[in-house]
């Protein structure tokens, strides 16, 4: 089980996350892969369950970025991609 992660360490993944890649996730139960800023490719509902949706997608091209669920106050919480389990968040 991975534990709770730092403030800091948080603001340091998402600021490399922020400029490069990752899954996000909305309030309404959607996952889309953003590059560089632009969301590239909806993810979820494709896939039916959400994070089994995930897992999928990231097995098919073997690679597995960080997901974070941003919410519509632009509240940020880095979720285990397995479980969905909050790993930390940023407000």
């Amino acid at each position: 089980m991975k534990k709770k992660l730092s403030t800091e360490d948080l603001a340091e993944m998402w600021r490399e996350d922020e400029e490069g890649e990752y899954v996000a996730v909305n309030d309404n139960g959607e996952a889309f892969h953003i590059a560089h800023g632009s969301r590239m490719e909806q993810i979820q509902p494709m896939y039916g369950n959400l994070f089994a949706g995930i897992r999928a997608w990231m097995a098919k091209r073997q690679y597995w970025p960080n997901v974070w669920q941003i919410n519509e106050r632009g509240n940020l919480e880095l979720l285990n991609s397995s479980t969905g389990k909050s790993l930390g968040g940023l407000v």
